[in-house]
């Protein structure tokens, strides 16, 4: 199993680099026109525009351009410094010094500069500023600390010694490890914000929705599927068949209209989706996106469970004395359903993605959406990182899916020769 883990591990990081690779060509290979804003088109001269491009590398040569990307993507930190958080716990240790706002203020802003970048703020503090910092030590002999930090103020030298003072004396750990997983900036749909941002403000709509309409598929569908085989030619199966013919021979647009009718009109359902009302607005959108796999899962496990049903082994459980709900839960069920459960991790990982029709028929801000405006408005970044997105979850669902075929039916070998996966 290990070697297997490792070896599809390994072929899944080749893909996924190919499929980036490829797109990143692709997108290269536009006209230089849309790496630029629409006010920047108008704005910029051509050679404004060749600086700016020349600036952020995008007259280099291809594989240039490539190995740079690859090289700004993973992003490590490793040293003494303060972040954001430590710097915060120097200004509430700062807002306690004095009871004197002004004085607060400023020992604060003093503390933050100091212990943050103090290479570029000698010589900024004011006589008038420096004056309360000193009535202040003198009346605090004991902040020690405070005075070590305008001695290094003095003598142009913030030491690690000092900066540890400081760290004992606020609470904080000065050496920390940072790992960043950058994919550029957005240049149109979110001009200026990480493109990583833009995706984590809408992807967590779309799963919430899209985990929400496969645990209903999940249970309506399977359900359906076994009582089809279970009374097969019955009326519940010609029921289900009907149901299942009308979903696909219907085009989706026009099933979504019934629906936004019905739960509009009849049950009183918004029509669109809404930030402030999410529960009651999301019916709509769960019912669109679960008719269509509900139809799959009955389709799916009714043909699966009559092929089961007509095996020799089936006969001979029967001939054993075994109830018809043993024989078909059991059994019939449980094989069944290892055909389905390779595909079923897949389905749910890419839940991610949304449903490009239902989220706009119904105006959900989710993912559904994002890649075809990142395409149609050329922000290349965005659908790079979109494309990684898709394709990385695509590939973990696929070996997820293997690994549960193998818990499911234990003749599966994933290692094995003679067949295995």
């Amino acid at each position: 199993m290990l070697k297997y883990t490792v070896k599809r591990l390994l072929q899944s990081l080749v893909t996924i680099v190919l499929i980036v690779c490829a797109v990143f060509i692709l997108l290269r290979m536009m006209p230089t026109e849309y790496f630029f804003t629409e006010d920047e088109l108008i704005k910029l001269t051509d050679e404004q525009r060749e600086d700016k491009l020349r600036a952020a590398g995008y007259l280099d040569p291809i594989y240039v351009q490539l190995g740079n990307f690859f090289a700004n993507m993973f992003q490590f930190d490793i040293g003494n410094y303060y972040t954001d958080a430590d710097l915060s716990k120097v200004e509430a240790y700062a807002a306690t010094l004095s009871e004197d706002n002004k004085t607060s203020s400023i020992l604060k802003t003093f503390y933050k500069k100091m212990v943050s970048t103090p290479d570029a703020y000698y010589g900024k503090l004011s006589d008038k500023n420096r004056a309360y910092v000193d009535a202040y030590l003198a009346e605090h002999p004991e902040d020690t600390v405070t005075a070590e930090l305008l001695a290094a103020y003095d003598a142009k030298a913030m030491t690690e010694d000092l900066m540890k003072v400081v760290a004992d004396q606020v609470g904080i750990n000065i050496f920390h490890f940072n790992f960043t997983f950058y994919l550029g900036e957005s240049r149109r749909i979110a001009q200026g914000q990480p493109v990583l941002d833009v995706i984590g403000s809408k992807f967590g709509v779309s799963m919430r929705l899209g985990l929400i309409s496969v645990a209903i598929s999940l249970l309506v569908g399977v359900t359906m599927g076994v009582f089809q085989a279970r009374f097969k030619d019955g009326l519940v199966d010609q029921i289900g068949t009907a149901y299942t013919v009308f979903v696909n021979a219907v085009p989706h647009l026009v099933s979504y209209s019934l629906i936004l009718v019905f739960g509009s009109r009849v049950l009183g359902l918004p029509q669109r989706y809404q930030l402030d009302n999410v529960t009651v607005s999301s019916i709509l959108p769960v019912v669109c996106l679960s008719i269509g796999s509900i139809a799959s899962y009955m389709l799916w496990i009714r043909r699966y469970m009559v092929d089961e049903l007509n095996k020799d082994y089936i006969r001979l459980a029967r001939l054993k004395g075994l109830s018809t709900q043993q024989v078909m839960f059991k059994h019939v069920l449980k094989n069944a359903f290892v055909p389905m459960v390779q595909q079923l991790p897949v389905s749910i990982l890419l839940t991610v993605g949304g449903s490009i029709l239902v989220e706009r028929f119904f105006a959900v801000p989710g993912m559904g959406p994002l890649l075809t405006d990142a395409i149609g408005r050329y922000d290349c970044n965005l659908v790079q990182a979109i494309v990684m997105l898709y394709a990385s979850l695509g590939i973990i669902g696929l070996f997820i899916g293997d690994v549960l075929m193998t818990l499911i039916d234990p003749r599966i070998r994933l290692t094995s020769k003679g067949g295995s996966r």
